[in-house]
């Protein structure tokens, strides 16, 4: 690859290992999407993994196809922009986010049939959910037990640390007042109703 012209250099830090290719959102699209609209023909990732203590480059020559794709993503952007359209939600958070701001409906929305499978499984997931969670206190206990007046223990390959945590003093902080208000839920809640 020649270096010819202007060019960009991206660089990156990062605690993990060093890659034998970068993942894309650890700089990659960011040093395409700079070499494309700032015309360059080429660009430099640059990545110091800190752990390893080393450095890589990667080496990227403009590519012309790439130019059509960010050219589509910008103009679904802009488009979304004017006409606040959100992307579809991926995670609760971003449903949240979506809907929180938006006036509620006072009717009842009735739901098709089909959601009921998933419904179910999100209150079966719960119930197992708890279930680990004793079960998982079970084995804390049964392990602080064991320790009893010590700060560290091994076993096997695992260490086990029940140490302190400290805390810094801190002055008395007195908590404005708050107007009444009404803030949506973050999260729904499901009941089972009788039919």
């Amino acid at each position: 690859m020649n270096l010819n012209g202007k060019g960009i250099i991206e660089c990156k830090l990062t605690k993990d290992y060093p890659k034998d290719y970068p993942e894309d959102w650890r700089g990659w699209i960011q040093l395409k999407t700079q070499v494309e609209i700032t015309g360059c023909s080429w660009g430099v990732l640059v990545v110091f993994s800190h752990i390893a203590n080393e450095i890589r480059y990667f080496f990227y020559e403009r590519d012309p196809s790439f130019s059509e794709e960010l050219r589509v993503l910008a103009e679904d952007w802009q488009k979304r922009v004017k006409t606040e359209t959100y992307f579809d939600p991926e995670t609760s958070d971003d449903a949240y986010v979506m809907f929180e701001d938006i006036p509620v409906a006072e009717d009842v929305l009735e739901i098709d049939d089909s959601f009921s499978g998933m419904i179910a499984r999100h209150e079966n997931i719960n119930a197992e959910i708890k279930e680990l969670e004793e079960e998982k206190d079970c084995i804390q206990t049964a392990l602080m037990e064991k320790i009893a007046n010590h700060e560290k223990a091994v076993c096997g390959s695992y260490t086990l640390d029940w140490g302190y945590i400290n805390y810094k003093a801190t002055p008395e902080k007195v908590t404005p007042a708050k107007e009444a208000r009404s803030v949506r839920r973050k999260q729904l809640r499901i009941k089972e109703r009788k039919l």
